[in-house]
């Protein structure tokens, strides 16, 4: 059977507390076979010593006995061996060792009384100690890390001692301690005294207690079992210390025989109970413990045990042994409601130490995971049913366990309601099976479902199905042929073939259609005798009938609570014969020349339509021609003429007109002014086709064809020529339309002068753009003029030049725009008022500029009017000297004139200059 084992709501993968194959989380606890096999402190590792028993009774924290040197591993354990006086040497050497592995056989010391192994589940035991005496003291430890695949331990043990009927202090003892590594001094220390027992030999004969007499002066205590429950030391290490001890005085001997086995602390789910019973899953505690308690949460979400788990779960009464066996009616909450899943707990008692329990609490999810039954149907009206096993469990999970495996469900068939031997038919095996009854009616079908593990879950029901038969459709027309329009009476005389109280019928119309849109008509629309009306448009093709036959108030074929009707159709195809109206096209010669011919024809769509008419008006009665083709030899004015097409059968007709009109070209141009490189639009119309031509020639309208409308951008003033043709090819008089052309203005102008001035800032600009007819000027500074010519006066001339745009425009408005920078002249001319010839600086008279003067002269004159310095190089300076002589110190008068690059005036400079000495 596959188990589910959850602890602590975490999936895990082990074997139950009972398994009776050797556990690997605890290795050699079970059947030992040689003592250095078992080395690892985590699966399993023995040790042992001895020493000499104290005149002391053992507590679990104060050891009654001492032991000396280091522990024994491996073969050392085997080979310890006791005093050279020995009780036991009668019986072998074998009871000199002190640590033994024993099997199958028993214990001569006790008469044969005492087997060497708890029950037929061991292959062998440790004994402890030996037959010898002399206040030995013995030690067996076996180490492991706790797991939550080992953390529920076993211990079987026996005693066989001689009854020294000393006062306690002084007795044999046998003791079990669990003890618990302090990983920071690496050693091991006492738990609690609830992981702690001691037996001590009876005092008296009379008090035996458990004990049982052996040979001569042995008495022993048979195999007992202690539970050791070691879950709140998950992954910590433990050491199990199993201690015997002689006699005290050293005359009598004790010794004592271990075995053991481990597994998971741990609620084991199992689904399912097989069968129609109401067990829908079990759960199984651990076995070997005292008393079991289940609880089920009140509420569906993953509890955890916590110290007030009372008010998280409700006692389940009656529930005490260690198998739960789970009902439908333990998966329906406290409020009534229904869960596939539900969390139970279990509290547990344990004991070591019999006088102190040892607690557990375990919680588990678990699902419903019986079958639930559920099959669907599928009746194809010829007597067959096809039925599939849709079974499933209310709790899938994530294992096999909870699926339901098809392959197993049993199916058997049976001729009537009754599901005895005499009316079974057949029988299938698989997820589905199909049968075919012979006859029409109700049938009885067992099916069992089975769970993953078919064997173990299953579950069984009856269900009723019915075999159908289908009804025949008739339909009938009111009259033979019918034309687009007309309205159509269809007469349902479809016969019920089952003649059955518990079948009705019931019907559906389609009316189809070429555009795929149909129009369905139920029974509701109706009454009385069945007639089907409606009427007939262009897209109707044809009506099918669809009949129905169920039965109205079936059974829940699949058990899902809903009564399901099951349905036979009959289907009947049927050609509405109507007849489409003509659908025509009238062609020819529509626009031809005057005094020309034009030839007209039409044609129909609809291949049925043999008979056509022509005529000069609607309705009209005189026929001008009855074939497909028509002719007018000499057409003088625009005329219409009328066609008429009719069916041979429904006499369904159709009217058409077409007209023919003389060729009056006409030339329309809105817009027949542009600038160069734009567009404009040519328009013909009043004619068949178009030939355009354009002088001088204008590559824009070469590659547009004849159509009636032309784009074009010629680059000068063109002339466009039209000639308007007929349908038959004829022409018109040629239209013509003259297109002219604006160049582009090419921006130019002129400024004086050509620079600013920043002793007089007024420049003229001039625009002499060719083609242009307006200006706008742009001077940078906010100021802006659209005259042609204009005198701009600029007040900020700090800057090197100033950016000027301008924007010409042609008579048509397309305009060419241009900038262009104009540089500032700063100009400035000055002479010092002193100067000192002695000195070092200061020592010359002379011009001050940083402009080239294309005009200069300069003459200095005394108080007396003598000239005493000139010259016309604006580089040459007065030293202050006169025909080699220094001048006397005082006042003297220059005269200086000059003229400007650019400027045609001389300007004169006076003024006074001091000399100093």
């Amino acid at each position: 059977m596959k188990r589910i084992t959850i602890m602590l709501l975490c999936l895990l993968a082990g074997i139950g507390a009972q398994a009776q194959t050797t556990n690997p989380d605890c290795m050699g606890l079970q059947n030992p076979t040689n003592f250095a096999l078992y080395s690892s402190p985590i699966t399993g590792m023995y040790s042992a010593q001895v020493g000499e028993v104290l005149s002391q009774v053992s507590t679990c924290t104060t050891p009654g006995m001492t032991f000396v040197g280091s522990e024994l591993t491996g073969t050392q354990i085997s080979d310890a061996v006791g005093g050279s006086s020995c009780e036991g040497s009668a019986v072998g050497a074998d009871y000199q060792k002190q640590f033994v592995i024993k099997y199958a056989g028993n214990d001569p010391l006790t008469g044969n009384r005492l087997s060497f192994l708890p029950d037929s589940t061991f292959t062998s035991s440790i004994r402890i100690g030996n037959g010898c005496g002399g206040t030995q003291a013995n030690a067996l430890y076996y180490d492991f890390r706790v797991s939550a695949n080992n953390a529920l331990v076993y211990i079987y043990f026996a005693i066989s001692l001689q009854n020294s009927l000393h006062t306690a202090n002084y007795n044999p003892e046998f003791a079990i301690k669990v003890k618990k590594l302090n990983a920071e001094t690496n050693q091991y220390e006492t738990i609690s005294d609830t992981l702690c027992y001691i037996v001590q030999s009876p005092t008296s004969n009379n008090n035996l207690g458990v004990f049982q007499n052996g040979a001569s002066g042995n008495i022993y205590r048979p195999w007992e079992q202690v539970v050791i429950n070691l879950y709140n030391l998950l992954y910590q290490y433990v050491r199990i210390e199993i201690t015997t001890g002689d006699c005290a005085y050293s005359q009598h001997y004790g010794y004592g025989y271990v075995a053991g086995k481990c597994g998971p602390m741990a609620l084991e789910a199992v689904g399912c109970a097989a069968g129609t019973s109401d067990t829908v899953a079990t759960i199984s505690a651990p076995t070997g413990l005292t008393s079991y308690q289940w609880y089920a949460a009140v509420a569906n979400n993953g509890l955890t045990v916590s110290e007030n788990y009372t008010n998280d779960y409700v006692l389940m009464q009656g529930r005490t042994d260690s198998l739960l066996c789970l009902l439908s009616e333990d998966f329906v909450l406290p409020d009534g409601t229904a869960v596939d899943q539900r969390t139970f707990l279990c509290k547990m008692v344990s004991y070591m130490n019999p006088s102190l329990p040892i607690a557990s609490t375990l919680i588990t999810n678990v699902g419903s995971m019986k079958p639930a039954m559920r099959v669907d149907s599928v009746h194809t009206c010829d007597g067959n049913v096809y039925l599939k096993d849709l079974s499933s469990v209310a709790f899938t999970g994530n294992n096999d366990s909870n699926r339901v495996d098809t392959n197993y469900t049993f199916w058997r068939i049976y001729s009537s309601l009754d599901t005895n031997a005499t009316s079974l038919l057949d029988s299938a095996r698989g997820p589905s099976m199909s049968y075919t009854f012979d006859e029409p009616g109700e049938h009885a079908i067992m099916v069992r479902t089975h769970s993953y593990y078919h064997d173990e879950c299953w579950n069984e029901k009856k269900i009723v199905v019915r075999s159908l038969t289908s009804p025949t459709p008739k339909l009938t027309f009111d009259k033979t042929t019918y034309c687009i329009g007309d309205t159509v009476t269809i007469m349902d005389e479809t016969k019920n073939p089952l003649n059955e109280a518990q079948y009705s019928a019931w019907r559906e119309y389609i009316v189809h259609r070429a555009n795929g849109i149909d129009t369905i008509i139920g029974d509701g629309n109706l009454p009385g005798a069945r007639r089907l009306r409606f009427v007939v448009d262009s897209t109707i093709t044809r009506v099918q009938m669809k009949v129905r036959t169920n039965q109205v108030t079936y059974r829940d074929t699949n058990m899902d609570g809903v009564v399901d009707p099951i349905y036979c159709f009959s289907y009947i195809d049927t050609i509405v014969p109507a007849e489409r109206y003509p659908v025509l096209t009238v062609s020819g010669d529509t626009i031809v020349c005057y005094g020309n011919s034009s030839e007209v024809s039409v044609a129909n769509a609809n291949s049925e339509t043999t008979n056509y008419g022509w005529y000069v008006q609607l309705n009209g009665t005189n026929t001008l021609g009855t074939n497909t083709d028509f002719s007018e030899p000499n057409v003088t004015t625009n005329k219409t003429y009328f066609v008429k097409a009719t069916t041979e059968r429904a006499k369904c007709t159709t009217w058409d007109s077409i007209s023919i009109t003389l060729v009056e070209p006409v030339l329309r141009v809105p817009v027949d002014e542009m600038c160069t490189d734009d567009f404009v639009y040519l328009y013909g119309e009043g004619a068949s086709s178009y030939t355009w031509t354009a002088m001088p020639d204008d590559p824009t309208l070469n590659p547009q064809g004849n159509g009636d409308t032309v784009r074009v951008s010629p680059r000068q003033n063109t002339t466009y020529t039209l000639v308007g043709h007929g349908t038959n090819g004829c022409s018109a008089n040629p239209l013509t339309a003259y297109v002219k052309v604006y160049p582009y203005p090419v921006p130019t102008f002129t400024l004086n002068p050509g620079f600013i001035d920043s002793e007089d800032p007024v420049v003229t600009f001039t625009d002499v753009s060719p083609n242009s007819t307006t200006s706008l000027w742009d001077f940078g500074n906010g100021v802006t003029s659209r005259a042609r010519s204009v005198a701009q006066r600029f007040s900020d001339i700090s800057q090197d030049s100033v950016l000027i745009s301008l924007t010409s425009g042609n008579a048509l408005g397309c305009t060419s725009d241009t900038s262009f920078y104009v540089r500032i002249d700063l100009f400035a001319v000055w002479f010092p008022n002193a100067f000192t010839p002695t000195m070092n600086s200061n020592r010359t008279f002379h011009v001050y500029t940083h402009n080239e003067l294309q005009y200069f002269s300069l003459y200095i004159y005394d108080r007396r009017g003598q000239l005493v310095f000139q010259t016309t190089d604006q580089n040459k300076a007065w030293d202050g000297t006169h025909k080699g002589k220094l001048c006397d110190q005082g006042s003297y008068v220059y005269v200086c004139n000059y003229r400007r690059d650019g400027l045609n005036e001389i300007t004169t400079l006076k003024g006074t200059v001091l000399l100093l000495q």
